[in-house]
């Protein structure tokens, strides 16, 4: 009897997370910016932005309440954003094309906390929980990039980048949260991300994907430092590993996306993001050192897990292998 209630318990919570709410919501979240990206017309890309941030929100709210700080914070600046992009939808043929196009630029740059538009995203972030965090910083951030790289020139791109990698670098410094270390991470990595476009989608692309695989394999170790799960050194390799990759340290698979811009965009441009990495190096190497100190033990080579190792490895290669490709 108590095995069989213990089976209900956990029937009943899995159901709960595989509710049709919350399997409506992971889609939206994945097709709004595939409509978005595939729209003809700024109505359309309005209206993927839109669904996909409604799911977005029900997703940062599983249990149904609102955590005030984080989703409401979140959803006003989004709506602001979207604000602008349909009031340059509905008046591309009523005025100027540009000044229409000039209103969904700024829009763009809301949603994707753009300078000077970026002084949410390190509230949002250090307010949510790790995977909401990490969406913020990467996929929700993805359809919004791609249209400022497209809709900006020269100008508009290099303004951007610098002022992304000075507040990144230098505002770093200052932070004692791991979430509000990474939302500054991002902007120093928004300022490579910007100047990719300079080259092509493809190369911005390339970055981003890395991006996104340190980010979460960082996040995936600190989120268990200093829970039970210190114990499993696999965890801790794994943050430890992820912050050296978000740092871009050779030969970690974080400093082949940096090379592919450098090799591919004008070397004034990434002068900037490369101060800017320097600079963001002495926090990533702070992180780094605490989160070795705390997980380090005598006997951790035996309880360390081969398979995320090799996992690990074979991501550098191919980045590496990559790299060579196109020298």
């Amino acid at each position: 009897m108590v095995k069989m209630s213990g089976m209900l318990r956990l029937f009943s919570s899995f159901s709960l997370f595989i509710s049709p709410m919350m399997i409506l919501s992971i889609c939206l979240v994945f097709l709004g910016p595939t409509m978005s990206l595939t729209s003809d017309n700024l109505y359309g890309v309005w209206l993927g932005l839109e669904l996909n941030l409604f799911a977005f929100i029900i997703m940062m709210n599983p249990e149904g309440f609102w955590i005030a700080e984080p989703c409401i914070k979140y959803f006003v600046v989004q709506v602001i954003g979207s604000s602008f992009v349909l009031i340059s939808a509905m008046t591309l043929n009523f005025f100027y094309a540009s000044y229409s196009l000039f209103l969904s630029l700024i829009g763009f740059f809301i949603k994707a906390g753009i300078f000077p538009f970026h002084s949410w995203v390190p509230s949002v972030v250090n307010s949510s929980d790790w995977l909401v965090s990490g969406m913020v910083l990467t996929w929700q951030k993805l359809v919004p990039f791609i249209f400022v790289g497209f809709m900006s020139n020269y100008y508009i791109l290099f303004v951007a980048l610098v002022a992304m990698g000075i507040l990144g670098g230098v505002g770093g410094l200052n932070q004692h949260s791991v979430r509000s270390m990474s939302a500054y991470s991002s902007f120093v990595h928004s300022s490579w991300m910007l100047a990719s476009f300079m080259s092509s989608l493809i190369t911005f692309l390339f970055y981003f994907l890395f991006y996104c695989v340190s980010l979460y394999i960082f996040f995936y170790g600190c989120c268990k430092v200093g829970k039970s799960y210190a114990k499993n050194k696999t965890v801790s390799f794994l943050g430890c590993l992820g912050i050296l990759m978000l740092s871009g340290i050779p030969p970690m698979s974080g400093f082949f996306p940096k090379v592919v811009v450098f090799l591919s965009v004008d070397s004034l441009v990434v002068l900037w993001c490369v101060i800017s990495s320097f600079i963001s190096l002495k926090y990533y190497l702070s992180y780094f050192y605490l989160m070795l100190i705390s997980s380090y033990n005598k006997d951790s080579f035996y309880n360390f897990s081969w398979f995320h190792f090799f996992f690990i490895v074979f991501f550098n290669l191919i980045s590496f292998v990559y790299l060579l490709t196109i020298i």
